[in-house]
């Protein structure tokens, strides 16, 4: 099991979205991308903070299959410990992909 550092991080300007009552809820997002030298139950560890997320409503993950092309879902094991979300890389068995993962909350 290798820590792994995320590639990027894109932080978007924080929008809105609408709930299904039709009110707007502020929503606050973070993309993560993890190099392609990631494998099957690596770890990386991203702060909450930086996205402005204090409340974690979810997260979806993703592999590419081809590089930089075609991803599929790849769903992790996450824990949130303070404002450190630690991500188990999910996945049976996929070596040397890079994986993509999106935040959201408030």
């Amino acid at each position: 099991m290798t820590a792994i550092v995320p590639e990027k991080i894109h932080l978007p300007k924080h929008g809105t979205s609408p709930s299904e009552k039709g009110s707007i809820l502020p929503v606050k997002f973070a993309v993560l991308e993890l190099a392609d030298t990631t494998d099957t139950n690596d770890t990386c560890a991203f702060d909450l903070g930086r996205a402005g997320i204090t409340k974690l409503w979810g997260i979806s993950g993703y592999v590419h299959t081809t590089t930089d092309d075609v991803m599929t879902a790849e769903e992790p094991t996450t824990s949130v410990t303070g404002t450190i979300l630690s991500i188990v890389i999910g996945g049976t068995a996929v070596y040397n992909k890079k994986r993509t993962y999106v935040l959201w909350g408030d």
